[in-house]
């Protein structure tokens, strides 16, 4: 108990000290020093080759080769010796991070790049004045910013400056609804592309082989959206919130959603989606089409390679494969789109080389740091064929750790990582998949919205479940929706559309 309570008093301590240092009084973003200044400053200094960078916690930071380490190894020793700066690198811890980010701004030394991971964090603390703004530094940046559209680069903005250097997600679609197709087979089904189609599939598989034909989870808040996106996207719903006359929607309250819970309780009535699900968590569903009790799920790429390799010792005969995702009875179809930034690369007031991290930040983007990111050291973890690179996976999992350096991505690097490490008969399949636009995913944080959005969720999900199972009637689906407002559901999305409304 002493130690919880003495881990809460440093945490509100360091927010405090955090928001008096950082904060001018101003509701807005506050800046002590002028950029300029601090421009002129440094250039009239003699020029600061080190840059120090905090990274957050990966776990091939246990992989090391004995004799090497975080700042030991002949990777880092390349970008510092090519960069021309000496760049230490510390990292995040693997819990409370955010409790460590707060420590590290309140303490008055901080480094040179800090990543943070939530939009919300980001913004609260941009507004506390805990960033130098980046305008100024964009110039030194071209190869980093030549990366970015301006619809990426601008969700580092606050106001209307720009606060950090977002890292995008190169990967915009990581599930797709993956299927034993020798069941498929054995049973005289073609590959099913409907709704209905799907239906009379899973009614033959239930029927003749006796497991669940399509298994999901509904254990967390999240999971009933992203485990069953693609059954949802069938009728125009596999997202947050869905565009009507112009303005945004929660497309749980939508006449469509009824229709996709009155579906959802006709498959579990007919025992054709797993009777599991509101205890399931996304990590049994890979178990669960593993051991061959479910047949068919919305899968990750990376979880089907795990399927896939695990089925070849387990159940040779069996084959997973992604299929089309269904198309519902309007021509609807598609998978909600992955958040569009990774993280928010900061540089925190009190930074002593602000040009320099930019500089080096810049080297990372340059298509020769990137080239080591995706592959390691030429000759030693990697050779050149006919021009391009050959890397086996063993070669690239010795040097898995390289990904804690990484400071951009585009998809084409993202691709070669993938390639490297075997994942691209699971990755390319599931890109062909309509990938529908979340359009709240662009917005600057709003609180009505943000603050409301888990307690919101949380609430739809249930509700989700007893409509399901039976123990709500969907004719009460409209007194749903009247609770969902007045909780807040109203207040959140009409403050969403303060913004939407007049974006540009």
């Amino acid at each position: 108990m002493f130690k919880k309570r003495s881990k809460a008093i440093v945490s509100v301590v360091a927010l405090s000290v955090l928001a008096v240092g950082c904060s001018s009084g101003d509701k807005g973003t506050s800046e002590t020093t002028s950029p300029t200044a601090s421009t002129a400053a440094a250039s009239a200094a003699p020029k600061n080759k080190n840059v120090k960078i905090v990274a957050g916690y990966n776990v091939a930071a246990e992989t090391y080769k004995t004799g090497m380490d975080l700042n030991n190894n002949p990777i880092i020793a390349l970008h510092r010796e090519k960069s021309g700066y000496n760049a230490t690198i510390e990292l995040l811890p693997k819990d409370d991070p955010k409790q460590k980010i707060s420590l590290i701004l309140a303490s008055g030394d901080v480094p040179d790049l800090l990543p943070i991971g939530s939009k919300e964090d980001f913004f609260k603390l941009a507004g506390q004045g805990a960033f130098l703004p980046l305008d100024d530094l964009l110039a030194k940046v071209p190869n980093y910013a030549k990366l970015l559209s301006k619809e990426e680069l601008d969700v580092g903005r606050v106001n209307g400056k720009l606060y950090a250097f977002p890292y995008p997600n190169t990967t915009p679609i990581s599930r797709g609804l993956l299927i034993r197709t020798d069941l498929l087979k054995e049973l005289n089904l073609k590959v099913p592309t409907t709704m209905d189609e799907y239906y009379q599939a899973f009614k033959t598989i239930k029927e003749k082989k006796g497991i669940t034909p399509f298994t999901f989870a509904g254990a967390g808040p999240e999971d009933f959206d992203t485990t069953a996106g693609s059954i949802a996207g069938s009728f125009g719903v596999s997202t947050r919130t869905v565009v009507k006359n112009g303005k945004l929607e929660f497309s749980y309250t939508q006449p469509e959603y009824k229709e996709y819970l009155t579906f959802m309780k006709k498959l579990y009535d007919e025992g054709l989606i797993d009777k599991e699900f509101a205890v399931t968590k996304p990590a049994n569903l890979k178990e669960k089409i593993i051991a061959g009790t479910a047949a068919a799920a919305d899968i990750t790429w990376w979880d089907a390679k795990t399927i896939a390799d695990s089925l070849k010792t387990k159940a040779p005969t069996a084959v997973t494969e992604y299929t089309t995702l269904p198309v519902g009875a309007k021509g609807k179809s598609g998978i909600i789109q992955e958040v569009v930034t990774a993280r928010y690369m900061t540089i925190p007031k009190g930074a002593k080389n602000p040009e320099g991290i930019a500089e080096y930040l810049n080297y990372m983007s340059s298509p020769e740091a990137m080239k080591v990111q995706d592959y390691g050291i030429e000759g030693t973890d990697y050779k050149v064929e006919n021009g391009k690179p050959t890397q086996t996976i063993e070669q690239s999992t010795a040097v898995g750790w390289r990904i804690l350096y990484q400071l951009m991505d585009t998809k084409d690097n993202s691709q070669n990582r993938l390639v490297a490490k075997g994942f691209i008969p699971y990755y390319n399949p599931v890109l062909k998949n309509v990938q529908v636009k979340e359009e709240t995913y662009y917005a600057p944080s709003i609180d009505d919205y943000d603050k409301k959005l888990t307690e919101l969720i949380t609430f739809k999900n249930q509700n989700v479940v007893k409509f399901i199972m039976g123990a709500r009637s969907l004719n009460e689906f409209d007194a749903f929706v009247s609770e969902f407002n007045s909780r807040g559901g109203k207040a959140a999305i009409d403050a969403m559309n303060a913004w939407y409304t007049t974006k540009k």
